[in-house]
């Protein structure tokens, strides 16, 4: 199947694509290397496949099932350190891809918020979560990527 972008875990990679396009961004860090990589390909030309019978297990986080309402919620319970690399990394992806494939960018947004929200609903630690979200923002914004500087 065609996709958008995938998990690159477990995949076959196309050597031409990889000497076009590059290997993947180091300063990103654990969060958004899969999305970005592919985007980047996928702006490159290269079309990226996703074979439905085929899977990797392989956990994001360490989910806690929660019931809003009667609706089965899955919090993901990062570390605020995480979250910290995950909204900045975001921004970053937002700031290069928009004008390339909008469509991504509001899918991926709308999973930010829900995240955030489920932080706020669900998670310990809500404030450092939250206050981390806000400093990988910042920062996001500001083009500073790499380690952080706590």
């Amino acid at each position: 199947n065609l996709t958008r972008s995938t998990m690159t875990s477990g995949s076959i990679m196309n050597s031409f694509a990889i000497m076009k396009g590059g290997l993947f961004r180091g300063e990103m860090f654990i969060d958004q290397l899969d999305n970005e990589i592919c985007l980047r390909y996928r702006k490159a030309g290269y079309l990226i496949l996703e074979h439905k019978w085929v899977a990797v297990e392989h956990s994001v986080g360490q989910n806690t099932e929660r019931l809003f309402f009667k609706l089965r919620v899955l919090p993901s319970n990062h570390s605020a350190l995480r979250r910290y690399y995950i909204a900045r990394n975001r921004v970053f992806m937002y700031k290069k891809y928009t004008l390339f494939d909008i469509r991504w960018v509001l899918m991926d947004l709308r999973g930010f918020i829900t995240e955030t929200l489920k932080i706020l609903l669900y998670e310990e630690n809500k404030a450092e979560k939250i206050r981390m979200t806000a400093k990988g923002l910042r920062d996001g914004f500001k083009n500073s990527m790499g380690p952080i500087g706590i």
